[in-house]
């Protein structure tokens, strides 16, 4: 199964950054966060162990960010950063953040692919989920949570809904969703609350 393949490297990355923000301020890991690690470089240290059978097009949201051939695996990437950190630039739209890739993996799916298609999706954990992802129903600091969007993001729980409450599910580590009758996600967590950068796995 394609989550195999990539378990050590997951791990790796979490110690590392762990091991890296350890000698860092607040200001200096957000400072990292929104401005020095990007998602080339989360794919890059994700797909390190198949060396050179690897290859990162990182093009569009359509699993072009990591390659092997040889495996016929296929990996979308998104690193899930703090838009508004100082960046200058706006918060990715959640079509862009997640929707489309999500999209991809469930037709990915349905034609034969399940096993060899997966999304990658990292988190700085020090940010809310607010900074992190568009999940509300409209905008504004605190709105409702979008319950269509947290349905699909199975590892957050929200207390009241709103925006202000999601938060990691630390105690559920992997499951299935059932979009339709024949079509199966399976997700995995990885990281502890503890983690300074947490990673899920959806397959």
């Amino acid at each position: 199964m394609i989550n195999f393949y990539f378990e050590s490297s997951i791990y790796i990355l979490i110690d590392e950054m762990n091991m890296l923000m350890s000698g860092l301020n607040d200001k200096k890991q957000r400072d990292y966060a929104n401005k020095k690690f990007t998602e080339a470089d989360f794919a890059i240290r994700l797909g390190s162990p198949f060396r050179h059978l690897a290859r990162y097009p990182m093009q569009g949201a359509k699993g072009q960010d990591i390659i092997v051939d040889y495996k016929d695996f296929e990996i979308e990437v998104k690193y899930w950063r703090n838009w508004f950190g100082g960046t200058g630039t706006q918060k990715a739209t959640w079509n862009n953040s997640f929707e489309k890739a999500y999209d991809w993996l469930v037709d990915e799916i349905k034609n034969g692919k399940k096993n060899y298609r997966a999304i990658i999706c990292g988190w700085f954990t020090f940010f809310e989920w607010r900074e992190l992802l568009q999940l509300g129903d409209s905008a504004g600091q605190n709105p409702n949570v979008n319950d269509k969007r947290l349905e699909i993001l199975p590892f957050l729980k929200c207390e009241d809904r709103r925006i202000r409450t999601v938060r990691t599910n630390y105690s559920v580590k992997s499951d299935m969703v059932k979009i339709r009758e024949n079509i199966q996600i399976n997700w995995e967590l990885f990281g502890v609350e503890n983690d300074i950068f947490n990673i899920v796995m959806l397959y």
